[in-house]
Protein backbone atom coordinates (compact mmCIF):
# COMPACT_ATOMS: atom_id res chain seq x y z
CA UNK A 1 0.00 0.00 0.00
CA UNK A 2 1.30 3.44 -0.99
CA UNK A 3 -0.08 6.67 0.49
CA UNK A 4 0.78 10.26 -0.37
CA UNK A 5 0.42 12.83 2.40
CA UNK A 6 -0.31 16.19 0.76
CA UNK A 7 0.79 18.84 3.25
CA UNK A 8 0.66 22.61 3.54
CA UNK A 9 3.78 24.60 2.82
CA UNK A 10 5.82 25.23 5.95
CA UNK A 11 6.32 28.78 4.68
CA UNK A 12 2.56 29.41 4.83
CA UNK A 13 1.51 28.18 8.22
CA UNK A 14 2.33 24.48 8.03
CA UNK A 15 3.86 23.02 11.17
CA UNK A 16 1.62 21.56 13.87
CA UNK A 17 -0.52 19.36 11.63
CA UNK A 18 2.51 18.19 9.68
CA UNK A 19 4.30 17.24 12.91
CA UNK A 20 1.21 15.27 13.92
CA UNK A 21 1.09 13.35 10.67
CA UNK A 22 4.80 12.56 10.93
CA UNK A 23 3.90 10.64 14.10
CA UNK A 24 1.07 8.88 12.25
CA UNK A 25 3.44 8.10 9.37
CA UNK A 26 5.77 6.25 11.74
CA UNK A 27 2.88 4.08 12.91
CA UNK A 28 1.72 3.36 9.34
CA UNK A 29 5.20 2.38 8.26
CA UNK A 30 5.31 -0.15 11.11
CA UNK A 31 2.37 -1.82 9.32
CA UNK A 32 4.18 -1.90 5.99
CA UNK A 33 2.59 1.19 4.44
CA UNK A 34 4.83 3.22 2.17
CA UNK A 35 4.13 6.87 3.02
CA UNK A 36 5.35 9.64 0.74
CA UNK A 37 5.05 13.38 1.38
CA UNK A 38 4.29 16.28 -0.95
CA UNK A 39 4.60 19.87 0.29
CA UNK A 40 2.26 22.23 -1.51
CA UNK A 41 4.06 25.08 -3.29
CA UNK A 42 2.10 28.30 -2.76
CA UNK A 43 4.34 30.12 -5.21
CA UNK A 44 3.07 28.02 -8.12
CA UNK A 45 -0.41 27.66 -9.66
CA UNK A 46 -2.77 24.95 -8.48
CA UNK A 47 -2.39 23.10 -11.79
CA UNK A 48 1.38 22.92 -11.38
CA UNK A 49 0.95 21.33 -7.96
CA UNK A 50 -1.72 18.97 -9.25
CA UNK A 51 0.49 17.80 -12.13
CA UNK A 52 3.24 16.90 -9.68
CA UNK A 53 0.83 15.15 -7.33
CA UNK A 54 -0.64 13.03 -10.12
CA UNK A 55 2.85 11.82 -11.02
CA UNK A 56 2.96 9.87 -7.77
CA UNK A 57 2.03 6.21 -8.20
CA UNK A 58 0.05 5.69 -5.00
CA UNK A 59 -3.16 4.01 -3.85
CA UNK A 60 -4.37 6.88 -1.68
CA UNK A 61 -4.06 10.66 -1.77
CA UNK A 62 -4.44 12.02 1.75
CA UNK A 63 -4.82 15.81 2.02
CA UNK A 64 -3.81 16.32 5.63
CA UNK A 65 -5.02 19.91 6.04
CA UNK A 66 -6.22 23.17 4.49
CA UNK A 67 -5.91 22.43 0.77
CA UNK A 68 -9.48 21.83 -0.43
CA UNK A 69 -8.69 23.60 -3.70
CA UNK A 70 -7.06 20.32 -4.81
CA UNK A 71 -10.18 18.22 -4.44
CA UNK A 72 -11.60 19.16 -7.84
CA UNK A 73 -8.59 17.61 -9.58
CA UNK A 74 -8.15 14.33 -7.71
CA UNK A 75 -9.97 11.00 -8.01
CA UNK A 76 -12.71 11.12 -5.36
CA UNK A 77 -12.48 7.34 -4.87
CA UNK A 78 -8.83 7.44 -3.83
CA UNK A 79 -8.72 10.78 -2.00
CA UNK A 80 -9.34 11.43 1.70
CA UNK A 81 -9.38 14.88 3.26
CA UNK A 82 -8.85 15.58 6.97
CA UNK A 83 -10.85 18.55 8.28
CA UNK A 84 -9.45 20.10 11.47
CA UNK A 85 -12.06 22.85 11.79
CA UNK A 86 -14.00 25.42 9.78
CA UNK A 87 -13.10 28.29 12.12
CA UNK A 88 -12.37 30.79 9.40
CA UNK A 89 -15.79 30.30 7.83
CA UNK A 90 -17.60 30.41 11.16
CA UNK A 91 -15.80 33.31 12.84
CA UNK A 92 -13.54 35.33 10.55
CA UNK A 93 -15.53 36.06 7.39
CA UNK A 94 -18.73 37.95 6.63
CA UNK A 95 -20.92 38.80 3.66
CA UNK A 96 -19.70 38.13 0.13
CA UNK A 97 -16.28 36.97 1.31
CA UNK A 98 -17.90 34.32 3.47
CA UNK A 99 -20.07 33.12 0.58
CA UNK A 100 -17.09 33.00 -1.79
CA UNK A 101 -14.99 31.11 0.73
CA UNK A 102 -17.73 28.54 1.23
CA UNK A 103 -18.15 28.02 -2.52
CA UNK A 104 -14.44 27.76 -3.37
CA UNK A 105 -12.95 26.10 -0.29
CA UNK A 106 -15.71 24.19 1.48
CA UNK A 107 -18.23 23.06 -1.13
CA UNK A 108 -15.66 20.77 -2.85
CA UNK A 109 -15.71 18.59 0.27
CA UNK A 110 -19.17 17.40 -0.77
CA UNK A 111 -17.61 15.67 -3.80
CA UNK A 112 -15.56 13.30 -1.67
CA UNK A 113 -16.55 9.84 -0.54
CA UNK A 114 -14.02 9.89 2.28
CA UNK A 115 -13.66 12.67 4.83
CA UNK A 116 -12.07 12.43 8.25
CA UNK A 117 -12.36 15.00 11.00
CA UNK A 118 -10.70 15.23 14.38
CA UNK A 119 -13.73 15.43 16.67
CA UNK A 120 -17.46 14.94 16.74
CA UNK A 121 -17.78 18.72 17.05
CA UNK A 122 -16.20 19.21 13.62
CA UNK A 123 -18.37 16.45 12.16
CA UNK A 124 -21.49 18.18 13.44
CA UNK A 125 -20.31 21.46 11.87
CA UNK A 126 -19.77 19.80 8.50
CA UNK A 127 -23.24 18.30 8.58
CA UNK A 128 -24.92 21.49 9.83
CA UNK A 129 -23.21 24.13 7.69
CA UNK A 130 -22.26 22.18 4.55
CA UNK A 131 -24.98 19.50 4.47
CA UNK A 132 -22.42 16.73 4.04
CA UNK A 133 -23.84 13.27 4.56
CA UNK A 134 -22.77 11.93 8.00
CA UNK A 135 -22.01 8.53 6.48
CA UNK A 136 -19.14 10.09 4.49
CA UNK A 137 -17.46 11.51 7.58
CA UNK A 138 -15.30 9.45 9.90
CA UNK A 139 -14.06 10.81 13.21
CA UNK A 140 -10.40 9.94 13.79
CA UNK A 141 -8.92 11.80 16.72
CA UNK A 142 -5.52 13.45 16.72
CA UNK A 143 -2.80 11.60 18.59
CA UNK A 144 -0.22 12.97 20.96
CA UNK A 145 3.36 13.01 19.74
CA UNK A 146 5.17 9.82 20.65
CA UNK A 147 8.10 11.86 21.98
CA UNK A 148 5.96 13.36 24.76
CA UNK A 149 6.42 11.80 28.17
CA UNK A 150 5.54 12.90 31.66
CA UNK A 151 7.93 15.27 33.45
CA UNK A 152 7.37 15.40 37.20
CA UNK A 153 7.67 18.90 38.67
CA UNK A 154 6.77 20.25 42.10
CA UNK A 155 3.81 22.60 41.83
CA UNK A 156 4.85 26.18 42.59
CA UNK A 157 2.14 27.17 45.04
CA UNK A 158 3.73 30.59 45.72
CA UNK A 159 3.72 31.79 42.09
CA UNK A 160 2.25 29.22 39.71
CA UNK A 161 3.39 29.41 36.11
CA UNK A 162 0.33 29.47 33.80
CA UNK A 163 1.00 28.50 30.19
CA UNK A 164 -1.59 29.88 27.75
CA UNK A 165 -1.55 28.63 24.16
CA UNK A 166 -2.67 30.95 21.36
CA UNK A 167 -3.48 34.65 20.89
CA UNK A 168 -6.15 34.65 18.18
CA UNK A 169 -9.50 36.13 19.23
CA UNK A 170 -11.16 32.81 20.01
CA UNK A 171 -8.22 31.77 22.25
CA UNK A 172 -9.75 34.06 24.90
CA UNK A 173 -6.56 35.59 26.29
CA UNK A 174 -8.33 38.86 27.21
CA UNK A 175 -10.64 37.22 29.73
CA UNK A 176 -7.78 35.19 31.20
CA UNK A 177 -5.79 38.38 31.85
CA UNK A 178 -8.71 39.95 33.71
CA UNK A 179 -9.27 36.73 35.68
CA UNK A 180 -5.68 36.64 37.02
CA UNK A 181 -5.18 40.36 37.69
CA UNK A 182 -5.44 39.86 41.49
CA UNK A 183 -3.58 36.54 41.59
CA UNK A 184 0.12 36.05 42.29
CA UNK A 185 0.93 34.08 39.14
CA UNK A 186 3.31 34.22 36.18
CA UNK A 187 1.56 34.10 32.79
CA UNK A 188 3.41 32.63 29.83
CA UNK A 189 1.77 33.28 26.47
CA UNK A 190 2.67 31.36 23.31
CA UNK A 191 1.73 33.42 20.26
CA UNK A 192 2.18 36.91 18.92
CA UNK A 193 0.65 39.61 21.11
CA UNK A 194 -1.10 42.62 19.56
CA UNK A 195 -1.16 46.12 21.03
CA UNK A 196 -4.52 45.45 22.75
CA UNK A 197 -3.04 42.42 24.54
CA UNK A 198 0.04 44.39 25.56
CA UNK A 199 -2.01 47.28 26.92
CA UNK A 200 -4.26 44.90 28.85
CA UNK A 201 -1.34 43.03 30.38
CA UNK A 202 0.41 46.22 31.45
CA UNK A 203 -2.69 48.02 32.75
CA UNK A 204 -3.50 45.02 34.95
CA UNK A 205 0.10 44.66 36.20
CA UNK A 206 0.37 41.07 34.99
CA UNK A 207 3.74 39.35 35.36
CA UNK A 208 4.19 37.65 32.01
CA UNK A 209 6.50 36.21 29.41
CA UNK A 210 5.70 36.04 25.71
CA UNK A 211 7.12 33.74 23.03
CA UNK A 212 6.30 33.17 19.38
CA UNK A 213 7.73 31.17 16.48
CA UNK A 214 9.07 28.55 18.87
CA UNK A 215 10.51 25.27 17.72
CA UNK A 216 8.92 21.98 18.72
CA UNK A 217 11.57 21.46 21.43
CA UNK A 218 11.11 25.00 22.75
CA UNK A 219 7.34 24.54 23.07
CA UNK A 220 7.91 21.24 24.87
CA UNK A 221 10.21 23.00 27.32
CA UNK A 222 7.51 25.57 28.10
CA UNK A 223 5.07 22.75 28.85
CA UNK A 224 7.59 21.14 31.16
CA UNK A 225 8.13 24.36 33.15
CA UNK A 226 4.40 25.08 33.48
CA UNK A 227 2.35 24.44 36.60
CA UNK A 228 -1.01 24.99 34.86
CA UNK A 229 -1.94 24.84 31.18
CA UNK A 230 -4.70 27.27 30.14
CA UNK A 231 -6.69 26.36 27.06
CA UNK A 232 -9.94 28.28 27.48
CA UNK A 233 -10.94 28.83 23.86
CA UNK A 234 -14.40 29.83 22.69
CA UNK A 235 -14.24 27.19 19.94
CA UNK A 236 -11.83 24.42 18.92
CA UNK A 237 -11.97 21.64 16.37
CA UNK A 238 -9.89 19.52 18.73
CA UNK A 239 -7.32 21.27 20.93
CA UNK A 240 -3.91 19.61 20.82
CA UNK A 241 -2.70 21.43 23.97
CA UNK A 242 -5.27 19.41 25.93
CA UNK A 243 -3.69 16.05 25.24
CA UNK A 244 -0.19 17.51 25.22
CA UNK A 245 -0.76 18.84 28.75
CA UNK A 246 -2.22 15.53 29.92
CA UNK A 247 0.56 13.47 28.38
CA UNK A 248 3.07 15.62 30.28
CA UNK A 249 1.15 15.36 33.55
CA UNK A 250 0.08 19.01 33.82
CA UNK A 251 -2.87 20.57 35.63
CA UNK A 252 -5.30 21.61 32.90
CA UNK A 253 -7.94 24.32 32.65
CA UNK A 254 -10.15 24.21 29.57
CA UNK A 255 -13.59 25.24 28.31
CA UNK A 256 -16.94 23.51 28.71
CA UNK A 257 -17.93 24.26 25.09
CA UNK A 258 -17.23 22.92 21.60
CA UNK A 259 -14.87 19.93 21.37
CA UNK A 260 -12.96 20.57 24.59
CA UNK A 261 -15.05 18.44 26.98
CA UNK A 262 -15.02 15.67 24.38
CA UNK A 263 -11.23 15.70 24.18
CA UNK A 264 -10.31 16.39 27.81
CA UNK A 265 -12.59 13.78 29.33
CA UNK A 266 -12.43 13.87 33.14
CA UNK A 267 -8.84 15.10 33.18
CA UNK A 268 -9.41 18.88 33.36
CA UNK A 269 -11.23 21.63 35.20
CA UNK A 270 -13.96 22.80 32.82
CA UNK A 271 -14.96 26.47 32.95
CA UNK A 272 -17.36 28.78 31.14
CA UNK A 273 -14.98 30.67 28.81
CA UNK A 274 -17.36 33.62 28.55
CA UNK A 275 -17.33 34.32 32.31
CA UNK A 276 -14.25 35.79 33.97
CA UNK A 277 -15.35 34.58 37.41
CA UNK A 278 -15.62 31.01 36.15
CA UNK A 279 -12.07 31.18 34.80
CA UNK A 280 -10.77 32.63 38.07
CA UNK A 281 -12.57 30.04 40.20
CA UNK A 282 -11.14 27.23 38.09
CA UNK A 283 -7.62 28.57 38.48
CA UNK A 284 -8.01 29.01 42.23
CA UNK A 285 -9.21 25.42 42.56
CA UNK A 286 -6.12 24.17 40.72
CA UNK A 287 -3.80 26.40 42.72
CA UNK A 288 -5.23 25.68 46.18
CA UNK A 289 -6.23 22.02 45.98
CA UNK A 290 -3.45 19.45 45.70
CA UNK A 291 -6.03 16.66 45.83
CA UNK A 292 -7.82 18.14 42.79
CA UNK A 293 -4.56 18.32 40.86
CA UNK A 294 -3.74 14.73 41.74
CA UNK A 295 -7.23 13.54 40.72
CA UNK A 296 -6.97 15.31 37.37
CA UNK A 297 -3.49 13.91 36.86
CA UNK A 298 -4.78 10.34 37.29
CA UNK A 299 -7.82 10.96 35.10
CA UNK A 300 -5.63 12.57 32.44
CA UNK A 301 -3.37 9.52 32.28
CA UNK A 302 -6.43 7.39 31.57
CA UNK A 303 -7.90 9.85 29.06
CA UNK A 304 -4.84 10.13 26.79
CA UNK A 305 -4.96 6.41 26.09
CA UNK A 306 -7.72 7.31 23.61
CA UNK A 307 -5.15 9.27 21.60
CA UNK A 308 -2.35 6.72 21.51
CA UNK A 309 -0.38 7.04 18.23
CA UNK A 310 -0.48 3.31 17.53
CA UNK A 311 -4.26 3.21 17.87
CA UNK A 312 -4.79 6.30 15.69
CA UNK A 313 -2.42 4.89 13.08
CA UNK A 314 -4.48 1.70 13.03
CA UNK A 315 -7.65 3.70 12.33
CA UNK A 316 -6.08 5.41 9.33
CA UNK A 317 -4.70 2.08 8.11
CA UNK A 318 -8.21 0.55 8.26
CA UNK A 319 -9.62 3.51 6.32
CA UNK A 320 -7.00 3.18 3.58
CA UNK A 321 -7.72 -0.53 3.26
CA UNK A 322 -11.43 0.23 2.90
CA UNK A 323 -10.70 2.80 0.18
CA UNK A 324 -8.50 0.44 -1.78
CA UNK A 325 -10.90 -2.47 -1.53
Amino acid sequence: MKVLFINRSRNYGGFSVEELFQTIQVELEKKGVSVLNYEYDNNKPVKSNVDKILNYDVNVFHITSSLPNLIRYLDKNKTVFTVHDINRYLFNLKGIRKMAYKWYYLQPLKKLKYITCISNTVKEDLVKYLNIMPSRIRVIYNCYRDSYSEIKKDFNIEEPRILHIGTKPWKNLDRLVIAIKDLNVKLVVIGKLNHVHNDLLKSNNIKYENYSNLTYDEITKQYEMADIVSFISLYEGFGMPIIEAQSLGKALLTSNVSSMPEVSGDGAILINPYEVNSIKEGLLLLINSASTRERLYEKGKINIKRFDPTMIGEEYFSLYQEMIN
